[in-house]
């Protein structure tokens, strides 16, 4: 019975000797023992958190909860800080408050802007809202967050957004300030641009006719020459929002870019022109 122990401790000594051994390299030069390091493991980016991106809203569910994309020309927004939602919805600014716990997330509306628009962003605007309202989980995989509403069925989805520059982009008008003391939408079936290249020109469509001119920035600051039009006729309401673009475009005098959206004001602040920016059109 003592020689089965001596064996089996033996035995046991054996295999724990093997399990901690290590290869070593043979002794370097000076007689020491080298080892081989470990590979170093590969270091990758984590997602963004919730609360740490603001996001851009890249599909919505409509009224019958098919998951629809969302069109270039329109930008909606959603960013989480502290329990407070905020962001643009399409056509106008909202808030809300939130309550996070886990990946269980819930959504009260609260105040927002109230300026009309037109075609799709209006739609996608009441399709958002809905889509906020009827949250209760959220998940973020391969940098996509989804909303998710009670019956598991995804109601919108987003990437996160990076701030666009000023010059080099595609600007697409959303809305315009009509000399009425109103800022409206853009017509159905017209569609207003602005491209500031680097080197100072301006150029783009004002709905009926291409425009051209050019910039400087100092900072916020923003000076436009005169501008030159092609001279096309349109439509009279056409014309009419032609005339109220370009106008708006000779008064600015302040430009900010928030996220993907571009505004123009005058020299006293006030609201001229809203541009989206047009991505993957």
């Amino acid at each position: 019975m003592f020689k089965q122990m001596l064996i089996l401790l033996g035995g046991g000594a054996l295999f724990l000797g093997l399990a901690g051994c290590q290869p070593v390299q043979p002794p370097g030069p000076d007689g020491a023992t080298t080892h081989t390091p470990a590979p170093a493991e590969a270091e990758t980016s984590p997602p963004p958190a919730l609360e740490t991106a603001t996001w851009q809203l890249t599909a919505v569910a409509d009224s019958n909860g098919t998951l629809a994309p969302v069109p270039a020309e329109v930008t909606a927004t959603a960013a989480f800080a502290q329990g407070m939602l905020s962001g643009q919805s399409g056509c106008n600014q909202y808030g809300a408050a939130y309550t996070l716990e886990n990946t269980s997330l819930q959504i009260t509306p609260g105040p927002m802007t109230l300026m009309a628009c037109l075609g799709p962003q209006m739609q996608i605007e009441q399709n958002f809202l809905a889509a906020l309202a009827a949250t209760e989980t959220y998940q973020i995989q391969n940098n996509q967050l989804s909303l998710v509403g009670s019956n598991g069925q995804t109601v919108a989805t987003f990437v996160p957004q990076v701030d666009a520059s000023l010059a080099g982009n595609d600007w697409v008008v959303t809305a315009y300030a009509s000399g009425e003391d109103a800022v409206v939408s853009v017509l159905l079936d017209t569609r207003l641009t602005a491209l500031f290249a680097a080197d100072g020109l301006l150029s783009g469509s004002a709905g009926c006719n291409q425009y051209h001119t050019t910039y400087t920035t100092d900072g916020t600051t923003i000076a436009l020459s005169p501008i030159a039009t092609t001279r096309r006729m349109c439509a009279a309401e056409v014309m009419a929002q032609e005339s109220a673009f370009l106008a708006a475009l000779e008064e600015t005098a302040l430009f900010q870019i928030e996220d993907n959206r571009l505004e123009l004001h005058n020299a006293e602040g006030t609201l001229l022109v809203v541009f989206a920016l047009a991505n993957n059109e």
